[in-house]
């Protein structure tokens, strides 16, 4: 009887949370905002097919310009597939029910009048900035000189990135680092013309450059207790990586080491670096030969050493995966507090793209700082 109680309480506590949870615990979902890095836009239901705002020369770029278009509901794919029939190109989604889209100049919106649409608004100049742009807080590390500042830009992705490419350049803009995959650049620009940068219609948005890469778990290693997958046994699962490649970036060339002879390989590095790269390619693939105690968590695996620097293994990890197999890249860095950046999307678009790629990141130790966490410090891990 005893038990029996004990059970249909715990029936009944199970009901009650649910219907907290079912009443107030969950998010609010608002069809009437977007919502955006630098804020959210509240919209009406005001889209008329004879009643679209003149678009301004400005605004055009290659016979298109851009907008946010907003539905009034989740759309089908059949919907959306008939808003692409008609011309309009759906770039990238944001909340809620909208997406970023590319319209031809001379669009006869007639032709899309029975689509749940409920606004197509202009994408605002802060909304092309990130929130210390618009702040004008501008990070140390981003201004190389007075009166300069080095950003991060997105472009639309329909736009020809090699043409845009010979435009800035012409324009007297330096490049700093140019991703063509991505259709992202990085400029040195006058701040002074920020605003100038920012209205050009081929840019979806503008931020701070990220701040250089520093070194991660240097202050104690993980038990990641790998000898569970990874035995000595002769019928354990004897999983040690081999046949695997893995793009490891770090601070430098690593080695010459004998737990890492004949699978490691220098791609790409400046310099002899550090004492960092040589932990974490241990941690990963070493072999423990010169200390068995010591061998790391895929020692049969095989390692393509590259420099942090431009996070080429990132970036260009297709093209690795197809000259050398790597499926895995692994980065012990960080960059800044929990920002989600263009670094990021390009990261979680990367791996969107290619399922057969397995990016690892550092779970992150910046004790030292709070990084937005209400217990302060030390518990800034990001």
């Amino acid at each position: 009887m005893l038990k029996t109680s004990k059970f249909v309480a715990a029936i009944g506590a199970f009901f009650f949370i649910s219907a907290i949870c079912l009443a107030g615990g969950h998010p609010q979902y608002s069809n009437e905002k977007i919502h955006l890095e630098s804020g959210t836009l509240t919209t009406r239901l005001d889209f008329s097919p004879g009643k679209i705002t003149a678009v301004s020369s400005r605004e055009v770029y290659d016979g298109r310009y851009y907008r946010l278009l907003q539905f009034d509901r989740p759309a089908t794919q059949q919907e959306k597939e008939q808003l692409t029939a008609a011309g309009i190109r759906l770039l990238s989604y944001v909340p809620f029910n909208t997406w970023f889209v590319s319209i031809p100049e001379a669009f006869d919106f007639t032709t899309i009048a029975g689509l749940p649409i409920r606004t197509i608004v202009t994408v605002p100049s802060a909304a092309k900035m990130s929130t210390s742009l618009n702040n004008r807080d501008f990070p140390n590390y981003a201004v190389p000189g007075p009166g300069l500042l080095d950003v991060t830009v997105q472009l639309y992705k329909d736009v020809n990135f090699a043409a845009i490419e010979n435009e800035l350049k012409t324009s007297g803009f330096e490049l700093l680092f140019v991703r063509p995959v991505l259709k992202t650049f990085s400029l040195r620009i006058d701040r002074a013309k920020l605003s100038n940068v920012v209205a050009l219609p081929f840019i979806k948005y503008v931020e701070p450059i990220t701040p250089a890469g520093e070194p991660e778990d240097v202050r104690g290693r993980s038990l990641h207790r790998s000898n569970a997958i990874n035995t000595d046994m002769a019928f354990g699962r004897n999983y040690n990586g081999d046949t695997v490649t893995i793009s490891l970036a770090d601070d430098g060339a690593v080695g010459p080491h004998i737990d890492f002879k004949g699978r490691m390989y220098d791609i790409n590095n400046t310099g002899p670096g550090g004492n960092h790269g040589d932990m974490t390619s241990g941690i990963a693939v070493g072999a423990g030969n010169l200390d068995p105690t010591k061998r790391g968590m895929a020692d049969g695996a095989t390692l393509l050493v590259h420099d942090i620097g431009n996070y080429e293994h990132i970036y260009d990890s297709p093209i690795f995966f197809n000259l050398f197999g790597a499926v895995i890249t692994s980065t012990s860095y960080s960059q800044g507090c929990n920002d989600y950046n263009t670094n990021s999307v390009n990261a979680d678009q990367l791996a969107y793209d290619n399922p057969q790629l397995t990016y690892v990141f550092s779970a992150g130790n910046r004790g030292q700082n709070a990084c937005s966490n209400p217990a302060g410090e030390p518990w800034g891990t990001i």
